[in-house]
């Protein structure tokens, strides 16, 4: 796998909870089903399952109002299946919360102030307070 020393094989977790705003007015949508090629099913139904073994995915088994398709990719080298939804119809309804980005000149005049140098490309940090 490229990158192997960087990643390995378990899902993280990231704390606290995501709320996502959805506009009610725009209307819900349940997305037809797409066809999956048979010889991917039971590759599909064996990555499901490890996706709810590994709480990434819940089965719903009640009605729901809003659907996403499901979107099956083969693996290279036949190493199994990515799945993922269509999400298009979905974005369309959710309200993009605003985040302020600071600028670079915001940054280094804020760690100036405090008597710290910060170097970008690096990423090091000096005590230029002379304490």
């Amino acid at each position: 796998m490229r990158y192997a020393d960087l990643f390995d094989s378990s899902l993280g977790c990231m704390e606290g909870e995501v709320h996502l705003a959805v506009d009610p007015e725009v209307p819900q949508v349940q997305m037809p089903l797409r066809r999956l090629p048979i010889a991917l099913r039971d590759q599909v139904k064996t990555e499901l399952d490890r996706l709810v073994a590994n709480d990434v995915i819940a089965p719903v088994t009640e009605p729901t109002s809003w659907v996403s398709a499901l979107l099956v990719v083969q693996k290279p080298q036949g190493q199994g299946v990515r799945i993922c939804v269509d999400p298009k119809v979905l974005n369309k309804a959710l309200k993009r919360s605003t985040y302020y980005m600071q600028t670079d000149d915001e940054l280094y005049a804020a760690t100036a102030e405090c008597g710290l140098a910060v170097c970008v490309v690096c990423g090091l940090h000096a005590d230029v307070g002379g304490a």
